[in-house]
């Protein structure tokens, strides 16, 4: 990753993706923290009910040390909603704008930088399942403050006092919580939170402001320091906006892909061809190439760490591993973190989620070339004859990846 807007565009997701996540460490509740945790389970209790909504306003983002100093992005958006199905998230950044938009039906996603755009079925966004969730929380921030699971415990916060947000309907007088951060600087974590703010209209039960500051360890662009500030000035909780924001239309000029970036138009054109023979390591050091695998079935799903979808659909992969191993499938999920540490990184994500058996495996970046992974995850099912059956960017609905397992494995 060394064109630096794909590093910032990677920072902007790690600081995303620990957005509504508690220090690690458990630390004592301060004076007012009982006060700050029912402001914030009321506005979860507010975010879970919001059938409509749209909202409009900014996301800054800054990075400071490393080989990245001194990179800033100034970013206008717009997020709407008429739960459940039908959504638009719009964030018009300069080097790379990208809309969503489900109807219901469809969720497409395009860039007017590139003139492309991907579709695909809407229903994976209906929620009920983690896979489904954690898109959820990405199409729809809100959710980003939504109720937390049950069993969890309330947040690290204190109360900050009162300060006030500017809206297009003028000032507006907020109370603000602050996440409380261990003064631990000795953590070798790829990721540690520095500070967090909510301002909070406690007329609106809503989040008009949120800021947050991370230092980042990268293999590559070195010790990060990254802030990230997301302030709503046009709130309106009532309307959802005009019908126009959930209308699909195929932009004239614009090219359909499989993914944004991407040259080639549908991941199943790929069906029928010979896939390219790889050689894998795992995490014990053994090696395992395609040639070996011959008259079986194979999955390759590449994965990241620090890929939200591929979080969420770790615990699938791990489970119709176990299931399918015995019918003659072998499942292989190819580690795409960058630098030397990814084993370390691979093997704390698998303790940490009680993910014993997930079936990680590591690879030149060559293999992902010859499989044209751009974005994750990526996944392949490979017949055994060694061609490939299936392939999909993006979450797959576990019951579709079923039926493309049992039909590989009754073919010939």
């Amino acid at each position: 990753m060394s064109h630096p807007m794909r590093g910032l565009a990677l920072l902007l997701a790690l600081t995303a993706s620990l957005a509504h996540a508690a220090p690690a460490r458990t630390v004592a509740p301060a004076a007012g923290s009982a006060a700050a945790v029912a402001l914030l389970d009321s506005v979860a209790a507010r975010v879970g009910a919001l059938q409509r909504f749209d909202l409009c306003g900014q996301m800054s983002a800054a990075i400071s040390g490393g080989t990245m100093n001194g990179q800033h992005v100034d970013i206008p958006l717009r997020f709407a909603a008429i739960r459940p199905g039908r959504l638009h998230n719009e964030m018009r950044n300069p080097n790379l704008t990208t809309v969503f938009i489900s109807d219901g039906d469809s969720l497409f996603t395009g860039t007017p930088n590139l003139r492309q755009f991907t579709m695909q079925p809407a229903p994976m966004l209906q929620s009920g399942n983690a896979a489904a969730d954690g898109w959820m929380r990405q199409l729809d921030p809100l959710l980003t403050y939504a109720k937390r699971p049950p069993g969890t415990p309330p947040p690290p916060v204190r109360e900050a006092g009162r300060d006030t947000v500017m809206t297009d309907a003028g000032p507006v007088t907020c109370r603000r919580i602050a996440f409380i951060v261990p003064s631990d600087t000795t953590s070798d974590a790829p990721q540690r939170m520095l500070g967090r703010m909510l301002w909070i209209d406690e007329s609106r039960r809503m989040v008009l402001r949120d800021s947050m500051a991370l230092a980042v360890q990268h293999p590559q662009l070195g010790s990060l320091t990254t802030t990230q500030q997301t302030r709503f000035t046009h709130i309106d909780l009532a309307s959802g906006g005009p019908d126009t924001l959930y209308r699909i239309t195929k932009p004239e000029g614009w090219s359909r892909v499989t993914r944004i970036g991407a040259p080639d138009l549908d991941p199943d054109s790929r069906a029928g061809q010979p896939a390219k023979d790889f050689r894998l390591e795992t995490l014990d050091g053994a090696v395992v190439t395609l040639a070996s695998l011959k008259g079986k079935v194979v999955v390759l799903d590449f994965w990241a760490t620090w890929c939200g979808p591929c979080q969420e659909e770790a615990p699938t992969i791990r489970d119709l591993a176990k299931e399918y191993g015995s019918k003659g499938v072998t499942f292989w999920a190819v580690n795409r973190d960058d630098g030397d540490t990814a084993v370390e990184a691979t093997r704390a994500f698998v303790q940490q989620r009680h993910l014993e058996g997930f079936p990680a495996v590591f690879a030149g970046d060559a293999l992902g070339a010859a499989y044209k992974v751009q974005f994750l995850p990526t996944l392949y099912v490979i017949g055994k004859d060694g061609k490939v059956r299936f392939a999909r960017t993006g979450l797959v609905k576990e019951s579709r990846l079923r039926q493309e397992l049992d039909q590989a494995l009754a073919a010939p």
